[in-house]
Formats: structure tokens, sequence, C-alpha cells
């Protein structure tokens, strides 16, 4: 959380939350695109170091206030292939206004351990 840059111009993306002025950063935003193809060789990983944000007490902390791993808006003919999306601080991917999006052969894994479940160690 140290050191993770704040946005000072809040609103690009509707699904990001907004605190008093500022907001916290996405890791990856893309806006205002088309034809836009997002493809590794089947091995590509992006890991959002999210650790730091996890657990109860950061969860009080923070809140919504947690950037979130990949975030698409207003695009057109998107194509995500083979990606593995790991440790995200907050919702690994979102997309608004997104029209004809595939999304194949990717992952996703967010564990803070083993447990397949929502207390308050794994939030």
């Amino acid at each position: 959380r140290q050191g993770w840059p704040l946005q000072h111009a809040c609103g690009r993306n509707p699904l990001q939350p907004v605190s008093g002025k500022t907001c916290v950063q996405e890791a990856f935003f893309i806006a205002n695109a088309s034809g836009l193809t997002l493809t590794s060789g089947g091995s590509g990983t992006l890991d959002g170091s999210g650790q730091p944000w996890w657990g109860y007490l950061n969860y009080l902390r923070h809140g919504e206030d947690r950037p979130r791993l990949l975030s698409i808006a207003n695009a057109t003919d998107v194509l995500v292939e083979g990606w593995r999306f790991i440790n995200s601080a907050y919702w690994t991917f979102t997309a608004a206004d997104v029209a004809r999006m595939e999304i194949r052969h990717c992952a996703i894994d967010n564990r803070v351990n083993s447990a397949d479940e929502h207390d308050p160690v794994n939030l």
C-alpha cells in the first residue's frame, strides 16, 4: 500500500470508487480502445502483489479504496487470451461499456491461503 500512486483525476473508470478528491490508481487501465488484443504465449502472468492490501484490518482501513488489476472501459472488439491473473489487491478484472469482448484460456488465483472461503482472514 505504501507508495501506491493516487490518481488525482478520478472518474475515467466508472467502476473505480472515489475517496474524497483522489482515488487509487488501477494497476492496468485501458479506455477508449477498439480492436484491442491482449494475448500471451500461454504463460503470461499479471501479478498485482495484493498481499499488503489483504486481511480484515486492511479491509477496514482501505475498504473500496484498493486498485483493481485490470480495468477496461469504453472499448469494442476486445480479446483477452492466455493470461494468468494473480494476487490482485481488489477486483481482478472489470469491464464497463465494452462491446464484443472475448476472454479465453485465462485463469485467476487470488487466494491468501489454500482455503476456498470468505472469512476475516481471507478478505
